[in-house]
């Protein structure tokens, strides 16, 4: 008899945590996304050296990877219904060669990379078969002077990076440290300089070589001046 109750309060436990368990997909990083950026450590520096003989250097000071979740909330009602979760990581950089005069704030820039949703997706119905896939952004370590698409929200320049789930025809880049093997040249198209007409900045880098682990190699702007990395 004390078999027969031990049974069934094992049945009734492992029937509540399957209640409890959430129901929404959670689209975790593959691995694709697992090798991108995979070379970025924190506390890693990274030296650019200029045809000019500037110096660029940064620091990584933060590596967040973070659980996200897409959700529509209820102010009234103080409740919330989820969709799904999914993976996303931020790699912060400070730039340590130039710190500018009190009281304005150090120059940080981001990497970032998550798992998106196929467009055309609609999160309320989410199919169980539907393949979730990584994408990367962020530019601010280079000031890239593509046009942006202007509409009703105001937008800045950016870099589109490559999509690591077809072919690439990769190139290298070598400094006398290493050589960068999987690397993809990403131009602007633009050969002149771009004035954000917001905030009146100035993005003058039409070419980015970027490496599938460690990011950004090389870069040079629409003067002829190049940047490259030297560790």
């Amino acid at each position: 008899m004390t078999r027969f109750y031990t049974i069934i309060i094992l049945l009734s436990i492992l029937s509540c945590r399957k209640d409890i368990e959430p129901k929404e997909p959670y689209f975790t990083f593959d691995e694709v996304s697992d090798q991108v950026l995979s070379g970025l450590k924190l506390n890693d520096s990274i030296h650019f050296e200029g045809s000019n003989g500037s110096i660029r250097t940064f620091k990584i000071f933060k590596i967040e990877k973070i659980k996200q979740t897409v959700q529509d909330c209820s102010w009234n009602f103080g409740t919330c219904e989820i969709y799904y979760h999914y993976d996303f990581m931020q790699i912060h950089f400070l730039r340590t060669d130039t710190i500018p005069p009190y009281p304005n704030s150090p120059i940080t820039a981001s990497l970032l990379k998550q798992m998106y949703l196929p467009s055309d997706i609609d999160k309320k119905n989410i199919p169980k078969d539907v393949q979730a896939r990584m994408g990367v952004y962020g530019s601010s370590l280079v000031d890239f002077n593509i046009i942006p698409t202007q509409g009703p929200v105001p937008a800045s320049p950016y870099i589109t990076y490559p999509d690591y789930y077809v072919p690439i025809n990769f190139t290298s880049f070598s400094n006398a440290v290493r050589t960068y093997a999987e690397v993809v040249i990403i131009k602007s198209g633009n050969n002149a300089v771009y004035v954000d007409p917001y905030s009146g900045h100035r993005y003058t880098v039409n070419e980015v070589w970027f490496d599938k682990k460690y990011g950004i190699v090389f870069f040079k702007n629409v003067f002829g001046n190049s940047w490259s990395r030297t560790n």
